[in-house]
């Protein structure tokens, strides 16, 4: 009976020693969760403050969202969570990095102002006259920038400094812009030196061409006045831009009609020495729009002496062609058959005498003098057939201008192509006609490759090829 008792007595010591320490456990929780509340709260307020002193909102936003997705914040005061955990390490990190995003606030906003004022300096440097008068200093923005105790507060500066500059940037910018267009404007001559000198040498070859030079010569003068006297020429150099241009699209229209007086003068005598149907009266036509060329002073007189220029010329050709069919079918009736090439339409192309002879069903049709590829780009040998027809025929080259292999575009009236890589038989109205033939082909007539044929053979030539037709060119 007295065991029990002293076993009751030691169970209830036990009990009243645990009973004892819960309290205690429980209250240094519930101060530790009232201290992290108070801490939050205090870190609430400072956000609060900080974005209305100029922190950027969307910097305090991920330390807000931290906070609130902490567990910290959905832990009773009475959980055992408070007595492993005080929150500290949390509240501290917060703290910093809140400090970090004031002080990131401030080195940006100050990194701006900066900016301004440095691009004030540099504009009263540039252009003195454009920065407004009334200013402040540009001494006093550095004194004002170090007063500022915000990131707002220095934004609040840089607002109003930029206004200050607003007017001034736009007079300056406004000023380069003008200048800049100016100096494009005349970039093109050289400057406004070369414009003048442009301009007198236009003067020079339409007084000589007996050419409408318009009010050009009065506005180039009023141009030498105001340099002569260093005054602004930009109301002068725009004055005299666009007749000058007029007058120069001029010039060349006038060189223009006369290279094509020269071509038509080349093909007119073509047909005299070939005694065509109407070669009589062509030299007549020409010399009435020689005649007309020589006294057209404008763009309107020189537009129809090139009409008249296109008719002849269509009149001539149109002649040319009509005698080579004729020739060809009189030398048709006279020729013998049964040469050595292919049954069907043949041409043959010889490189050593640069002669063209075309066959049907043996029969020797005709033969014309050609030219073929220059030194280091010849014609290639072999038996080919054609499979391409153009007409016109519109040649670029597919190298540049360094290149040997390089020529002008090109326009021609005929083209036959009868092997892969571009080798064509087509005309060639820049050669001279009597420059075709043996020997041609080491002269500047010679081709990049394919073969020159005279127009008007190389006219009948496109009619009478068809597709599949037989080309051989033999050494």
């Amino acid at each position: 009976m007295r065991a029990m008792a002293v076993t009751v007595v030691a169970i209830c010591a036990v009990l009243a020693a645990s009973c004892s320490s819960a309290p205690a456990s429980g209250a240094a929780a519930a101060a530790r969760h009232a201290g992290f509340a108070h801490r939050a709260e205090l870190l609430e307020q400072r956000w609060d403050s900080d974005v209305r002193d100029g922190v950027p909102a969307a910097s305090i936003a991920p330390l807000r969202a931290e906070l609130a997705r902490s567990l910290f914040r959905s832990t009773p005061a009475s959980s055992p969570t408070w007595l492993s955990n005080d929150s500290t390490a949390l509240l501290d990190s917060l703290d910093r990095r809140t400090a970090s995003a004031w002080d990131a606030a401030m080195a940006a906003a100050r990194q701006a102002a900066i900016a301004l004022i440095a691009a004030r300096s540099a504009l009263a440097a540039q252009d003195a006259a454009a920065v407004t008068a009334g200013a402040p200093a540009a001494g006093d923005w550095p004194a004002e920038l170090s007063a500022a105790r915000t990131p707002g507060a220095i934004n609040a500066l840089a607002a109003g400094w930029w206004a200050s500059l607003g007017q001034a940037r736009a007079s300056a910018a406004a000023s380069a812009q003008l200048a800049a267009q100016f100096a494009a404007t005349v970039a093109p001559y050289g400057g406004v030196a070369g414009l003048i000198v442009a301009a007198d040498g236009a003067l020079t070859m339409a007084r000589a061409e007996r050419l409408d030079e318009g009010n050009v010569a009065s506005l180039l003068e009023a141009l030498q006045r105001d340099v002569a006297a260093a005054s602004d020429v930009t109301a002068a150099v725009n004055g005299l831009l666009g007749p000058l241009q007029g007058l120069r699209a001029l010039l060349g229209e006038h060189d223009y009609e006369a290279a094509q007086l020269g071509t038509l003068q080349q093909q007119i005598n073509r047909a005299v020495s070939t005694a065509t149907t109407h070669a009589s009266g062509f030299s007549s036509a020409y010399g009435d729009i020689a005649a007309a060329f020589g006294v057209a002073t404008n763009a309107g007189e020189l537009n129809a002496v090139e009409a008249r220029i296109r008719a002849l010329q269509n009149q001539v050709n149109a002649d040319l062609d009509a005698a080579v069919a004729a020739a060809l079918a009189a030398q048709l009736s006279a020729t013998g058959c049964g040469n050595k090439v292919p049954m069907g339409k043949v041409v043959v192309v010889s490189l050593s005498q640069q002669v063209a002879s075309f066959f049907q069903n043996t029969c020797l049709l005709s033969s014309t003098p050609v030219t073929t590829g220059r030194p280091g780009i010849r014609t290639p040998q072999g038996t080919f057939h054609v499979f391409g027809r153009s007409s016109p025929a519109h040649f670029v080259s597919a190298y540049g201008p360094g290149s040997p292999r390089y020529y002008t575009p090109e326009t021609t009236q005929y083209a036959l192509l009868y092997e892969g890589g571009g080798y064509y038989l087509h005309d060639a109205p820049w050669e001279n006609p009597a420059d075709f033939g043996a020997g041609s082909e080491n002269g500047p007539s010679g081709s990049h490759g394919c073969i020159h044929v005279p127009t008007a053979t190389m006219a009948w030539l496109y009619s009478w090829a068809g597709m599949g037709t037989t080309v051989i060119v033999t050494g």
